[in-house]
């Protein structure tokens, strides 16, 4: 829910506000995005002999949902990722803040791919 909250206000202009039935709607569409994505996923996943989902199985999940508009961004993301978490691997630091973690994890970009996404024009 904070997650959604936090998308949502990032999104909009300053000193727009957002109803709590509008909100309480985005937060089951998104469920409803996540429980669909995951069930096609876990098809691929299947049809694969496999019991664990990976990200193939959700890149074909969005391909299969027609999303696909939205893959290749995923894909760097989640390629930045695997890079920021084999650097933290290396180093071997411990005992970061949730903050630090959140940074070198790629958190934070999700956020610039998210911006990124909402302001497109090109999709709709």
């Amino acid at each position: 829910m904070a997650c959604i909250n936090r998308i949502i206000k990032e999104s909009l202009p300053d000193g727009t506000t957002v109803s709590k039935e509008a909100k309480l709607a985005l937060m089951k569409a998104t469920c409803v995005f996540i429980l669909y994505s995951t069930s096609v996923s876990n098809e691929f996943a299947s049809k694969a002999h496999r019991r664990t989902l990976n990200a193939e199985d959700m890149f074909q999940a969005l391909e299969d949902i027609e999303l696909r508009e939205f893959i290749p961004e995923l894909r760097e993301l989640l390629e930045s990722y695997k890079t920021s978490k084999s650097k933290k691997h290396v180093s071997g630091k411990k005992g970061k803040s949730f903050e630090t973690e959140a940074v070198e994890s790629g958190e934070v970009e999700v956020m610039e791919v998210e911006e990124r996404l909402l302001s497109d024009d090109s999709i709709s």
